[in-house]
């Protein structure tokens, strides 16, 4: 699943299944993501400041989120979990070509170094 154009501003997501989904850019503000399944999930340049029922047990796991250039919740107190898998997103997202097509390394890393120079107001 490739998320970037969707926009779940202020949306209920309880219980929602993101599991592998390319969460790229998405704006969560203000949405529930409380027992979102986020499993293999990419979080990279995400704001996820705002949303609520976000726990550290959804980001940890077997399989947990990828997480890149994201800002997590005040809650959530894990020290430089912003950029934890920054070097393992290049694989990931060259596997899931389906949903983002890339061509070459090169093409993906140049698209990951954009993607962490974004900022959050």
């Amino acid at each position: 699943m490739f998320c970037q154009c969707v926009s779940p501003k202020n949306a209920d997501l309880r219980v929602a299944n993101l599991e592998k989904a390319d969460l790229t850019g998405v704006n969560f503000q203000g949405a529930i993501l409380a027992g979102v399944n986020l499993s293999g999930a990419i979080l990279l340049s995400v704001d996820l400041r705002s949303v609520q029922g976000l726990t550290p047990e959804q980001l940890k796991g077997e399989n947990p989120p990828l997480i890149c250039n994201a800002l997590l919740p005040s809650t959530i107190q894990i020290p430089d979990w912003q950029d934890r898998d920054c070097e393992r997103l290049a694989d990931a997202l060259l596997q899931r070509k389906l949903y983002r097509p890339f061509y070459s390394r090169e093409e993906v890393e140049k698209f990951i170094l954009e993607q962490r120079q974004k900022t959050f107001d």
